[in-house]
């Protein structure tokens, strides 16, 4: 399972939790962006959190957490994180068994070091030029 960092969907997370609305701390956040995590399901399948860690929530990197659950999910947008504390990812990418591997050897990915710099970056839209530029 893998999530596409860089792609903000142009519609706000409240496209997909409307109650989050109901507080002012929800209101705020409803208007973060959703991402598109992949083309693999629907709806919101990951968020990723910067801040202290959530019910539900498993450690990714530091001061990374990653939490699956659709009702953590849920409870975690109807608390109204501030901006920038989390992203919500509708779908992820996903390969078959063998299929990554293929691909790496293939040098069709590039890796990088994980952290929460990159995965909150306040400008995704231009994060893949920026990443790639460093690694030449």
């Amino acid at each position: 399972m893998g999530l596409i960092l860089n792609r903000p969907s142009g519609f706000p997370i409240a496209h997909l939790f409307p109650e989050m609305k109901s507080t002012p701390a929800g209101a705020a956040a409803a208007r973060n962006p959703l991402y598109l995590g992949g083309f693999v399901a629907q709806g919101v399948r990951a968020v990723l959190l910067s801040a202290s860690p959530h019910q539900g929530a498993r450690p990714l990197l530091s001061r990374v957490w990653l939490i699956l659950s659709p009702g953590d999910v849920a409870a975690l947008a109807r608390a109204g994180q501030r901006p920038m504390a989390f992203r919500a990812y509708a779908g992820y990418a996903g390969w078959s068994q063998n299929q990554l591997r293929n691909e790496l050897l293939l040098r069709d990915w590039r890796v990088v070091p994980g952290s929460a710099a990159i995965i909150f970056d306040p400008h995704p839209e231009t994060l893949w030029n920026r990443l790639s530029a460093a690694r030449h």
